[in-house]
């Protein structure tokens, strides 16, 4: 047992002596350095968050079956009424364009009020049914976006606070100044222009059924050179179907243009051929195709019948402008309403009348569609189909 300490105590030294010289002989080849580390793991990341489903794409618009491309392409055109607006009436707007541009329509009214306190007011001014600029520009884009052309139309009506006797309307408004009042209207009309010529609008209306003022020429003379510096797509003015020989301004437009509810001289439940025939029949003076053909030749300018339409009431073909009163429309009501739109499409189609805009229809009725006999709305009815009909053929037509 001593031996063995021995021997272990000795090994130990000679582990020793020979530790110390590898020491030795490190340092006289230089410095001895410390061990780099091994690098360190990288960071455990978090782990992503699910990437996540991308949105779905939004529906395409639909597009005009057969869209205008020049000034001179035939209008088959419906007039929409915007008159306020309520929540999803945008929804409404586009479902209602939609349906029209599968209709053939290619052409669009937009028709909004603008007001007036009474008929002897000098002042004319947006009011609570007056859609706001941002919604115009909605409806305009819109119709753009699917291919529609756009004719911009402001109406004039009594402030909804005012009672107007009985007979009075637009028609027969007598301003206390007509300086006033044409001043004031220049101005709520040049604010259209802008807006109509920001937004590409392709045709504006500077009045419609002014009547009782229509005969002051020199004055709507002064409103078309105000509103040429502002706007450059066409002008017209849509004449009361009485009042086409009033009118001497209609040199200084582009388009005569004419809210076309001509009596029609015509018994009880008259046949399409007898309708067409009645249209060349005197109605208040001459015949409404006789007066707007010579309208053409004296001006050189096309012919647009800016409202055309008849309540779906029996017996109004020869009355279309009167109110038609409440109640539901019959299969008698709603056939004559289609006979109506088939003799009307068939007598003017002729090469000085350029289109036609039928009487209208509301984002709100076509979201609600109504079967009361008052309303002149042909779409959804058998009048609609006439007219798609028509539409399509007419604007297919090389």
């Amino acid at each position: 047992m001593a031996r063995l300490l021995g021997w272990a105590l000795a090994l130990t030294a000679v582990a020793g002596l020979v530790a110390a010289l590898a020491l030795s002989l490190y340092r006289a080849q230089g410095e001895v350095t410390a061990p780099v580390p091994p690098p360190a793991p990288p960071p455990q990341q978090a782990s992503a968050s699910p990437t996540p489903a991308p949105a779905p794409s939004p529906t395409p618009l639909p597009r005009v079956l057969n869209p205008r491309t020049r000034p001179q392409d035939f209008h088959a055109g419906a007039a929409v009424l915007l008159y306020g607006t309520y929540r999803g009436w945008q929804d409404d707007l586009v479902g209602l364009y939609a349906d029209l541009a599968g209709r053939g329509v290619n052409a669009l009214s937009l028709n909004f009020p603008v007001y007036t306190a009474s008929a002897t007011a000098d002042a004319v001014y947006a009011g609570p049914g007056t859609p706001g600029d941002a919604d115009l520009t909605f409806a305009i884009e819109t119709a753009h976006a699917m291919g529609f052309t756009v004719f911009l139309r402001p109406l004039l009506s009594f402030d909804p606070g005012y009672v107007a006797p009985s007979g009075e309307w637009r028609g027969s408004i007598r301003p206390a100044s007509l300086d006033a009042w044409f001043a004031s209207y220049g101005s709520l009309l040049g604010h259209y222009a802008r807006l109509g010529q920001a937004t590409g609008v392709e045709m504006l209306s500077i009045g419609a059924e002014l009547k009782s003022l229509s005969p002051y020429s020199e004055r709507w003379r002064g409103l078309i050179a105000q509103l040429r510096s502002l706007y450059r797509g066409q002008l017209t003015y849509s004449a009361n179907w009485d009042e086409l020989d009033r009118v001497a301004f209609w040199d200084a437009l582009d388009i005569i243009a004419v809210d076309a509810f001509f009596d029609l001289q015509v018994g009880a439940g008259p046949t399409v051929a007898e309708l067409v025939a009645a249209w060349g029949r005197p109605s208040y003076v001459e015949s409404p195709a006789a007066a707007m053909q010579r309208l053409n030749a004296a001006y050189g300018k096309p012919v647009l019948l800016a409202e055309l339409g008849m309540p779906a009431r029996s017996g109004f073909e020869r009355h279309p402008w009167a109110d038609a009163g409440p109640g539901p429309a019959t299969a008698a009501d709603l056939e004559a309403q289609a006979r109506y739109f088939e003799a009307a499409f068939l007598a003017n189609e002729v090469p000085h009348v350029q289109g036609f805009y039928v009487w209208a229809i509301s984002p709100g009725e076509f979201r609600s569609p109504s079967n009361e006999g008052a309303a002149y709305n042909p779409w959804g009815r058998p009048a609609g189909e006439v007219i798609a009909r028509y539409y399509r053929a007419r604007t297919s037509a090389p």
